[in-house]
C-alpha cells in the first residue's frame, strides 16, 4: 500500500497493530528479532547511554514524575517481596561506597532542611504513638547512663581539657552549651552486652552540637567523616 508520507504511515501502522491479533504477531516478531540481534542492541543501547547521559537522566525524571505513585507502589511490592535481597544489596552498596553515602547524606540534609523538620513534626507523635515500648525502653536507658554519670562534675572535667572542645579545637563555657560526651559510645557497649563505663577515663566535655554531630560514632569515625 503506497503512502504519501510518513506520517501516513505511522497513522496506518498505529491503527494496524491496535488490533489484538496484530499487537501480538509484532510482539512476536519484536521477541524474535532481538533474541538474533541480542549482542548488536546491547552495544547499541550501552553507546546511546553513554552519549547522550544528559538527555536520559531528564527523560527519566519526566517518566518518574509523570508515573511517580505507580512506580512507589510498584517499588513497595517489590521491597516487600524481596526483602532479604534488599537489606543484602544496601548493605554491600554502603560497604563499597562509605564516602560517597556520607557526603550524598550531608547535602540531602542541607537541601532538606525544611522538608525534614516538617515531616518529623508531622510524623514525629504518630511513630512515638505507635512504638511507646521502643521509645520508654530507650529513655530508661540513657536515664540510666545520666544517673551513672551524675557523679562527674563538669568543671573538672573542664580543666582536665583546659576548656577547648576535643572535637573541634574552640572554647567551652561551664553552661547548658555544654555536654559530657562519651569517648566510646555507649550503643557500642550495648551492642555487644557490656556496660559502658562512665567515669573520667571515657567522658570528655564537648559543645552540644559536637556531641549531636558525633552521636554513636568514635572519636576516629567523627574526624574521618568530617573530611
Amino acid at each position: 500500500m503506497p503512502f504519501k508520507n510518513k506520517g501516513q504511515k505511522k497513522e496506518y501502522l498505529k491503527i494496524y497493530y491496535s488490533i489484538p491479533e496484530n499487537k501480538e504477531h509484532k510482539k512476536q516478531k519484536d521477541k524474535e528479532y532481538y533474541q538474533k540481534h541480542k549482542k548488536e542492541r546491547r552495544e547499541y543501547s550501552q553507546k546511546y547511554r553513554e552519549n547522550h547521559k544528559e538527555e536520559k537522566k531528564e527523560k527519566d525524571r519526566q517518566y518518574y514524575l509523570l508515573h511517580k505513585e505507580e512506580h512507589n507502589k510498584k517499588a513497595k511490592e517489590w521491597r516487600l517481596k524481596n526483602k532479604e535481597k534488599k537489606k543484602k544489596d544496601d548493605k554491600e552498596y554502603r560497604e563499597n561506597h562509605k564516602e560517597e553515602s556520607k557526603i550524598y547524606q550531608k547535602e540531602y540534609r542541607k537541601e532538606h532542611k525544611k522538608e525534614n523538620q516538617e515531616y518529623h513534626k508531622k510524623y514525629g507523635p504518630i511513630y512515638r504513638k505507635n512504638h511507646k515500648d521502643k521509645i520508654n525502653e530507650h529513655t530508661n536507658f540513657r536515664r540510666r547512663s545520666l544517673e551513672l554519670i551524675d557523679h562527674i562534675v563538669k568543671k573538672d572535667l573542664l580543666e582536665m581539657f583546659d576548656y577547648i572542645c576535643p572535637y573541634c579545637n574552640e572554647e567551652l563555657k561551664n553552661d547548658k552549651t555544654t555536654h559530657i560526651d562519651h569517648i566510646l559510645p555507649v550503643n557500642r557497649y550495648k551492642a555487644i552486652g557490656k556496660k559502658c563505663p562512665h567515669g573520667y577515663n571515657n567522658c570528655a566535655p564537648a559543645h552540644a552540637s559536637c556531641n549531636h554531630k558525633k552521636h554513636d560514632k568514635t572519636p576516629l569515625e567523627y574526624f574521618w567523616s568530617m573530611k
